[in-house]
Parts: structure tokens; sequence; C-alpha cells
């Protein structure tokens, strides 16, 4: 079986001057600071699949579909992977098989 993610209800995505962000709005920003987590387009990409029924697969499929390079679907596959692990470590997303 696959993982399966699905966005914290916390977490927020936002863009700023073609940056993209995940920002936890329930983090105390004491002194007006708060941690940004930036991810890149794909990153950001993915992000909008995550809905509790893609599986990484199916992304991989979506990527491998929408550009042009010859990537092969496992490298792909594996960096979505290590990408939704990456969030799942860092409290983004709450996952399950």
């Amino acid at each position: 079986m696959e993982l399966i993610v699905n966005k914290k209800p916390n977490i927020v995505a936002r863009t700023v001057h073609d940056s993209y962000f995940l920002i936890d709005i329930t983090q105390n920003y004491s002194d007006d600071k708060c941690r940004l987590y930036e991810i890149n387009e794909i990153g950001n990409y993915i992000w909008n699949m995550i809905d509790g029924k893609n599986t990484a697969s199916d992304i991989a499929g979506s990527i491998k579909k929408a550009i042009t390079d010859d990537v092969s679907i496992d490298e792909i596959l594996s960096d979505v992977n290590a990408f939704l692990n990456s969030l799942l470590k860092d409290g983004f997303v709450e996952g399950n098989y």
C-alpha cells in the first residue's frame, strides 16, 4: 500500500513574489517572527494535489504528464515520496497507508 497524506488544517500555502511558502498559522509568533517553509514550483504542484485521496503514484503520474523533460516515472515517484515524507516529518501533513 502507498502512503496517502492529507494537509493539516493549520497549514496554509502562500505565494510571495513568485516564491511558495507553507506556514503553520498556529505558531506562537513572538516578536512578530514566524518560520516559513519554502517550497519550489514542483513542491507547490504536489502540495496542491494533496487531498487525502491521491497516492504518491497518482501525483507522480500527473507530474510526468505535465513536464516535457525526459525523466523516468521511477525518479519522479522517488522524489514525490521524499517530499511527502519530508512534509510528514515536519508536521505539515498527516498520513496513512
